[in-house]
């Protein structure tokens, strides 16, 4: 049926594929319609055999190298793997179409999720260069640990928003993982204000850990300038690991005032290292988090984002467009996330609908 009319057999036409086992060329029945006089054969569709020369299978192939490698390099592999060419167009094009097509699942509202003795998130952002400049893209981890082992964790990536406008995401991320049953409720992140400010609205009953490094970055900077100050850092290293911020603050105070002289540098960067602790005061229980056995560095998402993000879209050369870029870190996210499978099945399906809006 086309347009409420019975279309019109016209002949028997060949088409050739690409598929996994090489070319292959078949004959099915063409169609014509007398009203609006458009064509078809009903037999691609019912067989799920997609528009152009390649197969589901050719495609979802030379995504997943996609997700991985340049475009260019994607067309040199697979042709070396397969003896067959496919142009650097055709996997850019097959690349992104499955990572626009990639939604995440998502938990029922009412669900109560998988039960997970601890789940940590953390977040961070990534400078990645666009036609227009350099932008950041966000990124979070999310995993969960059950009877003492670490499961497999989950990304999501997003730019041009603001982690106010993540909410949903990142709520919706933590319900799947298993938020509703943890035990215990971990985020971890640097000192970036906006961040924490969101972890505190999502999750207020969570423990919240500031970044052991990006702490210690911030008290190497005022021990450069102290005569002893490798073991002026050790002690506070210790102290902030055993004992608290107390002693690390009563130190930076010292510096910071004594002798009272605005201009002298180790007194600015004692008063900055100062401000940092202090607007992160109740980030800083690291005893506790020593005790039972939970990170006190954010190495997952620094990872996250290097591997999520930096090794595919910072290599030389590299300036996106924003959609691109989205549809890429969707094809990353779709495999690093163990949903290749959903996502092809989302990429044929929107392919469907499509066509059958066409």
């Amino acid at each position: 049926m086309c347009c409420g009319h019975l279309m019109r057999w016209v002949d028997d036409r060949d088409r050739s594929l690409l598929t996994r086992n090489g070319w292959i060329t078949f004959t099915r029945g063409y169609y014509h319609c007398p009203c609006c006089g458009r064509g078809a054969a009903p037999a691609d569709d019912a067989c799920q055999v997609p528009p152009g020369r390649a197969s589901w299978p050719v495609r979802e192939g030379v995504a997943m190298l996609g997700a991985w490698v340049p475009f260019r390099e994607v067309a040199q592999v697979y042709a070396h793997l397969t003896g067959h060419a496919i142009s650097h167009t055709s996997a850019e094009d097959w690349t992104e179409t499955l990572g626009a097509a990639y939604v995440p699942p998502t938990l029922d509202r009412y669900a109560p999720g998988p039960v997970v003795d601890t789940l940590f998130l953390q977040a961070d952002g990534v400078m990645v260069q666009f036609l227009d400049g350099w932008h950041e893209v966000k990124v979070v981890v999310c995993w969960g640990r059950k009877d003492g082992e670490d499961l497999p964790p989950r990304y999501l990536t997003a730019h041009g928003v603001s982690w106010e406008e993540l909410t949903e995401q990142i709520a919706a991320l933590a319900r799947q993982m298993g938020v509703r049953q943890a035990g215990e409720v971990v985020c971890m992140a640097d000192g970036a204000l906006p961040i924490w400010a969101l972890f505190r609205r999502l999750f207020p009953q969570a423990r919240h850990l500031l970044d052991w490094f990006h702490l210690q970055e911030h008290l190497a900077t005022v021990a450069r300038l102290l005569p002893e100050g490798a073991a002026w850092h050790e002690a506070q290293k210790a102290a902030l690991a055993e004992r608290g911020p107390a002693e690390t603050r009563a130190a930076l105070v010292a510096l910071a005032t004594a002798p009272p002289d605005p201009a002298d540098a180790l007194q600015q960067a004692a008063q900055k290292c100062l401000n940092y602790l202090e607007a992160n005061a109740d980030r800083l229980d690291y005893p506790t988090a020593r005790a039972l056995g939970l990170p006190i560095g954010t190495g997952r998402i620094e990872s996250a984002c290097r591997h999520v993000v930096q090794q595919r879209c910072k290599q030389p050369g590299m300036r996106w467009k924003p959609e691109h870029l989205d549809w890429v870190l969707g094809a990353r996210c779709a495999y690093l996330n163990n949903d290749w499978a959903l996502a092809v099945k989302q990429m044929i399906a929107k392919a469907a609908t499509a066509a059958k809006a066409a």
